[in-house]
Formats: structure tokens, sequence, C-alpha cells
């Protein structure tokens, strides 16, 4: 008896948790193939995977305009939903992506002004989105738009501290580079 308890609480764990695998599995994919398809083949270039990333974002962005600006659209609150949870996941993506990038420095300071100024005017358009919506549409994705607005605060900061530590530290390397490639050539 004490053994069937044993083995039928590990089975019960397992049935309660299928739920949940289950529902992990249905995630919505915030890329489409063909910017799947884009990143694998600039998989090796971080600053070209970023402006990427900044791409795909900034569709993103203006999906969320364009849902904000129509205000009878059909399942607007549902639809601004998952366009803010593509913005939040691929946010996550590229901040992953810039951690990456910059601890195998590479050079990302163009990259990261311009994806310093895209950020700042996301950032915009999720306040105009706050300010212009219903309270009862709002209550749908109130949420994952606090999670938008924390991720774009988060990258900002982070994207800001990455790019005044390669304003010090790309030159730096590019010129212990030139110093080594000159002291190569003389000992040949």
């Amino acid at each position: 008896m004490r053994i069937t308890r044993l083995l039928l609480l590990p089975l019960i764990a397992f049935v309660l948790c299928l739920p949940s695998v289950a529902a992990r599995n249905h995630e919505r994919d915030p890329l489409t193939d063909q910017e799947t398809d884009q990143l694998r083949d600039v998989a090796d270039d971080p600053a070209h995977k970023i402006a990427l990333y900044q791409k795909f974002i900034a569709a993103r962005v203006q999906n969320l305009d364009h849902l904000r600006a129509g205000a009878h659209a059909q399942d607007r609150g549902s639809r601004i939903h998952d366009a803010l949870e593509d913005f939040v996941s691929l946010s996550d993506e590229v901040a992953d992506n810039v951690d990456e990038g910059a601890a195998r420095y590479a050079d990302l300071r163009k990259t990261l002004t311009d994806l310093i100024a895209a950020n700042s005017d996301w950032q915009k358009s999720l306040e105009a989105l706050k300010a212009g919506a219903p309270a009862a549409e709002l209550k749908e994705y109130e949420f994952v738009l606090t999670d938008a607005f924390d991720a774009a605060k988060a990258n900002a900061d982070s994207f800001a501290a990455i790019l005044e530590k390669q304003k010090v530290d790309i030159p730096r390397l590019q010129k212990e580079a030139k110093e080594r490639e000159k002291r190569r050539r003389e000992r040949e």
C-alpha cells in the first residue's frame, strides 16, 4: 500500500504538469518564418542581427500604432495584447543579442546609437497607447503593457551603459590589435 502511494504521487505530479507544458508549447513565435531565415543568415554578425531585431520590433510598434488608431477594429484589445507580447519577447531577444555581442567585443557603437533612438520612439508609442486606451480595453492588456514599459526602460538603461563602455573599450582594443599587427610584421 505504501509503495503504491509512493508511485502514485510522482504520477499525479506529472499529470498535473502536462497542461502547463502543453500551453508552453503552443506559445506564438513572435517571428515570422521569413524573419527567422533573415536572422539565421546573419547569425555570425551581431551588429547586423541586432539591426534586424530593431527592424522587427519597429514593425510590431507600427502595428500597435495602427491598432491604436483603429478605434473600432475587431478584437482590438486582444490584438494589442498579442502585439505587446511580441514586443516584449523581441525586446528581450535584442537585449540578449546586445549582451552577447558586447561580451564578444563586437563593435556595436553605431548599432547601439540607432537602437537607443528607436527604443526611445517605442517608449513614446507605448505611452500613447496607454494614454489613449479606453479603461475597459486597457484591462485586456494592462499587464503586458507594463511588461513592455519595463522591457523598454531596462533596455534603454542597459544599451546606454554598454554604449558608454564600448566608446572606451573598442578604440582601445582596435589600437591594441594594430600594435600586435605592427609587432608581427616587424618580426617577419
